[in-house]
């Protein structure tokens, strides 16, 4: 192809061909896949590698409280006992 076809003259046609391929993952989307849709992409799960705040987060049911990690249970005793 010549410079005119590419439409960039700011690489050469081997750095080119090489950033098409870099980026045909994020263009066309997972193989298989008939486009690129990053929201249907399942993330990664945590692994061994992966701090223990990741692996918390990972494993809550629900939202965060706030105020901390207490039990819904715990407070609702507390309350009864006045």
């Amino acid at each position: 192809m010549s410079d005119a076809q590419r439409g960039n003259a700011k690489h050469g046609p081997h750095v080119d061909d090489q950033l098409e391929q870099e980026s045909r993952g994020m263009v066309q989307g997972a193989p298989g896949a008939p486009h690129a849709e990053p929201f249907r992409e399942t993330e990664p799960l945590p692994d061994d590698t992966d701090e223990a705040e990741v692996e918390t987060a990972f494993r809550r049911d629900g939202p965060e409280v706030a105020g901390g990690d207490a039990d819904p249970a715990e407070s609702e005793e507390g309350a009864e006992d006045d």
